[in-house]
């Protein structure tokens, strides 16, 4: 047998039930690939890990892709999932589930999903109804035909992550006249009547099977583990913590059950997630129920829309006087978290204030009702207000962004009870004039739902989100629902722990869910969803007068589409004893396989048959179905032979032919059993495969299953043993392995010995005379010497043989198990005699092996030498590499020594800089402050040229104009005299003195108009930048500073050469006085340009 097969056949067994460090028998192997039993290949690798909101790393230990179109999944087709053919009989249902409603499928543009189709159907089905009186049989239509898909029974797990990404059914094509569609993805849907259908994501405990009811009565939703009769009566609970001795496999008290634990449930304008457990808390913890036939009378429903008129029948401890008056004590289960659905479209009337909402709930809510300013956005005034993980700005129950915000859901568990059960709790209790059917067991018991609705936007109908869970078992355990990693809802196992309790302490405490949980797929529609479709008792469109009704009954079949699942579970070694984080549906710490098997017609009925899958894991290549070479190999066969009782133990030594001398004990015989069949897998693990799968196995307790010696593929097997292996047990230790829960050990006294010592000398004198006839030329004298030592081994084992059948019988009459010894000792003889030839060539292949080794050894050594030689070459080159670096050190420290020197040099410099800058900072404040004094006399002057302007014939400046025209004219005449001047007078002072003139006019002609601004624009400056400004004063007139400027003395006197350079210009009514306080202005505005001495006459006043 191809060790490949076998390892193909054994992942076949061993991967269909597998278990973590609480498993039962079996455990995860690792395949080749590295890919664990669970994992889709197509998982993205980088998705493989995954941080938890604790910040632990959690490791991918299942996933499906739904890659694979076309998947069937009846019954015995897939090796996680089981899909039902069945009628829903729960929850008002109007479905029938079938096998054709599910599949999955690939879309062109390469999406591939698993899907739910649920489509319009009339099918009528006759049902026994235990809660009939009397029970019986009665005629029940179906106008619905949809799926459940379940993972019971083949996978499960206690702890860790699960996310599914899906796409939940509604109405939403154009077709449907859906109002939501124009809202956005983004956008609350508002109108439910468009969503008719219940899909459902969620776990249930592996002792229960969804609606299969025999199952689940009076195991559903327990999360139970104490013996409280004077607090709940254990009749109630199937399996209780009272009970010494459940039998099936059941641990000794321990409380179970079927609790559930929903992902996500229901749809419309909210999804649900909820924990659902038993038993659940009695009436004066629960809600104050709504006055029906009083003030609420005319609203019975009031508690789901929260507008109650009954005191306390809105939300619990709402009013807060009234619930404290009335008990006394707290109610419901405390430190609920609820946070936002930040997906949703932002709204400014949802926003509130954390302390705002916490004053009010520290002083309690007076109202019957709550708003938005008075309690939390879940409505929950016993819920958790403290930052989101510790972090952050965001508090629990506070709706800080105004989005889409979980609330307590206002159904909080139901009354179960039996047909027979006459308790007015119950939904239809059994008047005093109907007989008991007694149909089942009598129970009645409340039971809860921690349940949160959050309102859920337009995008989960027309496109996929990611929907997560993350629960952890144990006392410091929680579950926490997350929509795209952003937290929804949390339930700590505190909450379960420390519920409030009464002066009587009636309030049952629960445990943080731990079973075994599978997972469900469905989609339902009930007669109490409250929409139209899907208008129970009748079909979808009703009598069909209604458009709306009709177009959304158009819109069927709707689908819900999961693009895949996936769980992460923490590996790490630090988990608490109670933090299970494993898979499995029948772990040690909560087995489930026997009393399953017990109660199969419980589980199963003619048409939903359970069918073992054996392999059809995923696997891309055969790596991914393959034990993993040793690594996978050696703990399956480890745990295969520790889990052997002792005769089974010792039947498969004698079966693998192992010489069980020197095993002191158990321990020692599984260590040497694994380890043959380890390293033998060309032989050893074919029959070790066989032995196990052998169905007649119990019928070899007296005898050999290989005693008819097999034919091994030319190889002889080793005899494995301890190191021990030639020396003689102690008495003790034979006693020690004594008995039945011992296997005998193989002890030879010295007779034996001495003709096993016998038979090692004829054997080397046979050896010696076989080398010698393969000696040289054959002999008549060798041919005869090897025939003597030849006739002499065989006589001497036939001596050995009868004296081993005369030890047999003396063994046999010592003890009866010693013959099964004898047997074994014989066939070991005879094996290792025909063994000679396989022995010859085994050592053939030995004195091969050790030349090649030696041959290698000489490679190696001359290797050595080479690597020698090079580390003497690589020391000098790293030596002459670390004098020029040292050479390089130095060089760089010179240059750091001469940067410094530089940057002592540039220090001073700087320093010198900053002196420089302070005095240029000193001359600008002065500068400023003459600025001030310019700006102030430059308003003086401009305010005297108006006057000026005015007295001379007004603000146009013509008077000014006429001056310059007449000053233009006599300086022309002037240049013209002195031109005649300067020809005439050639070589005299006269010349000199007029050529001088004649330069001075050019420049009044002509003035340079670069070297200073024009007053115009110095006047408009300083008017702008002035704190103060005189609004009366009129905006400044641009002068032509391409014209000279010409200058006339008061009373038309001779023109003063020096007024003329300053370019002054007198006009009509001005006094010299004038003249002098303008050009002292102009000449300290200018005295770059200007010599100070031309206005030293003038000063300045006013500075």
């Amino acid at each position: 047998m191809r060790v490949s097969a076998v390892l193909t056949w054994t992942v076949a067994i061993v991967m269909h039930a597998v278990a973590g460090k609480n498993s039962s028998s079996t455990t995860e192997y690792p395949s080749k690939s590295g890919l664990k039993p669970w994992v889709d290949p197509d998982t993205p690798t980088n998705r493989h890990m995954y941080t938890s909101s604790r910040g632990r790393p959690w490791q991918l230990v299942m996933s499906d892709e739904f890659n694979v179109a076309n998947r069937s999944f009846r019954p015995g087709d897939d090796h996680m999932w089981t899909s039902l053919e069945k009628p829903d009989g729960v929850n008002g249902a109007l479905e029938v589930y079938s096998h054709n409603m599910t599949s999955t499928k690939c879309d062109d543009d390469g999406t591939c999903y698993f899907y739910i189709e649920t489509a319009s159907d009339n099918v009528t089905i006759s049902a026994y109804n235990m809660y009939k009186h009397p029970p019986g049989y009665e005629n029940v239509t179906f106008y619905y035909r949809a799926a459940m898909v379940q993972s019971w029974n083949k996978f499960c797990f206690q702890g860790g992550m699960l996310e599914v990404r899906s796409q939940l059914p509604g109405a939403v094509s154009k077709a449907s006249g859906n109002p939501d569609l124009a809202l956005g993805k983004s956008k609350q849907v508002t109108d439910t009547t468009y969503y008719p259908t219940w899909p459902g994501i969620w776990m249930m405990g592996n002792l229960g099977r969804a609606i299969f009811s025999g199952s689940t009565n009076r195991m559903w939703p327990f999360s139970y583990d104490k013996c409280e009769p004077e607090i709940f009566d254990p009749i109630n609970q199937r399996i209780s913590a009272c009970d010494d001795d459940p039998g099936y496999g059941m641990n000794a008290n321990q409380g179970r059950g079927a609790p559930e634990i929903d992902l996500l449930e229901g749809g419309g304008l909210a999804i649900s997630s909820s924990l659902q457990i038993a038993p659940g808390m009695p009436t004066d913890f629960r809600l104050f129920p709504a006055d029906a036939k009083g003030v609420d009378a005319t609203n019975p429903y009031c508690v789901y829309t929260y507008d109650c008129k009954t005191d306390g029948a809105n939300l619990i401890d709402v009013p807060a006087s009234y619930y404290k008056k009335e008990r006394g004590h707290k109610s419901w289960y405390q430190g609920l978290r609820y946070a936002a659905n930040n997906n949703c479209a932002k709204s400014g009337t949802k926003v509130q204030s954390f302390s705002t909402v916490n004053a009010s709930v520290t002083a309690g809510i007076t109202e019957n009702s709550c708003t938005t300013a008075t309690c939390p956005a879940s409505l929950d005034v016993n819920g958790d207000l403290d930052f989101i993980d510790g972090t952050g700005k965001n508090h629990w129950g506070i709706n800080s962004n105004g989005t889409c915000f979980p609330i307590m859901n206002s159904y909080m568990g139901a009354y179960l009870c039996d047909p027979d059960n006459s308790d007015g709790r119950c939904a239809s209790p059994r008047n005093s004039t109907t007989a008991k059917a007694n149909a089942m067991d009598p129970f009645n018991y409340q039971m809860d739902a921690i349940s949160s609705n959050w309102p859920i936007h337009l995008g989960a109908y027309t496109g996929f989100l990611t929907y997560q869970l993350e629960w952890v078992t144990g006392t410091n355990g929680y579950a926490r629902w997350m929509l795209d990693s952003s937290p929804l809802f949390e339930v700590t196992a505190d909450a379960f722990s420390n519920v409030p309790q009464n002066a009587n302490n009636s309030n049952p405490e629960k445990v943080m869910l731990a079973e075994p949980m599978s997972i469900i797929f469905n989609v339902a529609l009930s007669s109490s969803w409250g929409t139209k479709p899907p208008n129970p008792g009748s079909a979808c469109r009703g009598d069909g007068s209604d458009a709306t009704v009709n177009k959304i009954c158009d819109d069927f079949p709707m689908f819900m589409k999961i693009d895949y699942i996936r769980l992460y579970q923490d590996q790490g070694d630090d988990l608490d004893a109670d933090n299970y984080m494993q898979v499995g549906c029948d772990p040690k710490s909560h087995p489930t396989k026997e009393w399953i098997a017990g109660h199969i017609d419980d589980y199963q009925d003619n048409d939903n048959l359970v069918v073992d899958v054996v392999g059809k894991a995923f696997c891309k290549t055969n790596n991914d179905c393959t034990l993993g070479g040793i690594f996978g190999l050696k703990p399956f066969v480890q745990e295969s032979v520790q889990t052997l009782p002792p005769a089974q133990l010792r039947l498969l030594a004698e079966t693998l032919r192992v010489d069980l001398r020197g095993c002191e004990d158990r321990g020692d015989i599984e260590r040497v059993l694994t380890g043959l069949v380890c390293l033998d897998q060309d032989t050893s693990l074919g029959v070790f495969l066989t032995w196990l799968r052998s169905a007649n196995l119990q019928q070899h307790d007296r005898g050999i299953l290989a005693s008819k010696k097999p034919k091994f593929n030319n190889t002889f097997l080793p005899v494995i043993a301890s190191s021990s292996e030639n020396r003689p047990a102690s008495s003790n230790q034979r006693s020690k392995n004594g008995g039945d829960d011992g296997v005998k050990d193989h002890q030879l006294d010295d007779e034996i010995r001495q003709q096993l010592d016998e038979l090692e000398v004829l054997e080397a004198s046979f050896k010696k005379a076989e080398r010698l006839v393969h000696t040289g030329s054959p002999s008549f004298e060798k041919l005869k010497q090897f025939l003597v030592e030849l006739t002499v081994l065989r006589a001497k084992e036939q001596k050995a043989r009868a004296f081993l059948v005369r030890q047999a019988n003396i063994l046999q009459k010592q003890h009866e198990e010693m013959h099964a010894e004898m047997l074994h000792s014989r066939a070991q003889l005879d094996f290792f005699v025909e063994g000679f030839t396989n022995l010859r060539k085994r050592h053939d292949a030995l004195l091969t092996d050790a030349t090649r080794m030696k041959a290698e050894s000489e490679s190696t050594q001359d290797i050595f030498v080479s690597m020698s030689a090079h580390d003497c070459h690589f020391e000098q080159l790293m030596r002459n590499t670390l004098q020029k670096q040292m050479e390089d050190n130095n060089e760089l420290q010179c240059r750091l020594k001469q940067a410094h020197d530089d940057l002592e040099t540039a220090s001073q410099k700087h320093k010198e800089l900053e002196v420089q800058i302070s005095q240029l900072k000193q001359e600008r404040g002065d500068a400023l402050k003459d600025a001030y004094c310019y700006k102030r006399q430059l308003r003086v002057c401009k305010t005297r040229m108006q006057k000026l302007q005015q007295a001379g014939g007004g603000v146009d400046g013509s008077f000014f104009r006429a001056q310059s025209v007449t000053l233009r004219q006599t300086i022309a005449t002037l240049v013209g005299m002195l031109r005649d001047a300067v020809v005439k007078d050639t070589k005299s002072p006269k010349q000199t003195l007029s050529k001088g003139a004649l330069s001075i006019l050019y420049q009044v002609l002509a003035p340079n108009v670069g070297a200073f601004e024009p007053e115009s624009h110095l006047l408009r400056s300083s008017r702008g930048s002035g704190n103060q400004r005189d609004t009366t004063e009129p905006e400044s007139v641009e002068l032509n500073i391409a014209q000279p400027r010409v200058v006339q003395r008061y009373g038309n006197d001779s023109s003063d050469l020096d007024e003329v350079i300053r370019g002054i210009l007198l006009v009509e009514g001005a006094t010299s006085g004038d003249a002098a306080e303008c050009a002292r202005i102009i000449s300290e505005a200018w005295i770059k340009f200007i010599s100070t001495e031309a206005f030293a006459h003038g000063d300045c006043q006013d500075c």
